[in-house]
């Protein structure tokens, strides 16, 4: 069986990730073999500048960046679209804003013959399947008080608590097995 080696950071966008080099440090341990897994576009659209990049541009170009290097170490690249936020209308119908980034995300896995976990669409089924106040559950819904680092509580529509990170981990676990990723062979 492998090894799960998490580099993600906490409000990353390709542009953020590259800039302050920790995608040459991916690079560096990446080794022929290896799977690496990346899901970008949430912190892509940002207002900051810092760490906003252009769908069709700089997106884009540093997604196929990171493709090629990936190849270029002989290791295995897998595209997964970014997953859905929780927004709901006042009608109670589940609203899933469009997306150039999960466009492109698709396109280049298309182009580039890269395996797509399609994570959006599956995120959105499932908000819709637990309904507007049902999903509160995936996220982070604190009470005030309930945590120390969140003395005011929270109401976080984007990150999932404990429990949605699980529903989302078996998620990508039905991709890795509906794309017949050599992945599937290290699942429980």
């Amino acid at each position: 069986p492998g090894r799960v080696d998490n580099r993600a950071k906490s409000g990353r966008s390709t542009k953020s990730f590259i800039d302050q080099g920790l995608w040459d440090q991916v690079l560096a341990d990446l080794r022929a073999g290896d799977f690496l897994m990346m899901c970008w576009g949430t912190n892509d659209s940002a207002s900051d500048p810092a760490r906003r990049t252009e769908p069709r541009k700089d997106f884009q170009g540093n997604l196929e960046r990171m493709v090629r290097e990936c190849r270029a170490k002989g290791a295995t690249p897998i595209i997964a679209t970014s997953v859905a936020r929780r927004v709901w209308t006042e009608q109670g119908d589940f609203v899933e804003p469009p997306s150039e980034y999960v466009v492109v995300s698709r396109e280049v896995a298309a182009r580039e013959r890269v395996p797509l976990m399609e994570l959006r669409g599956l995120t959105v089924e499932l908000e819709r399947s637990l309904g507007v106040e049902g999903s509160r559950a995936l996220h982070l819904y604190l009470e005030p008080g309930q945590y120390e680092t969140y003395p005011n509580g929270s109401k976080d529509d984007t990150h999932y608590n404990r429990h949605g990170a699980t529903r989302v981990s078996e998620l990508a676990v039905q991709e890795i097995r509906r794309l017949k990723l050599p992945l599937v062979d290290w699942l429980k």
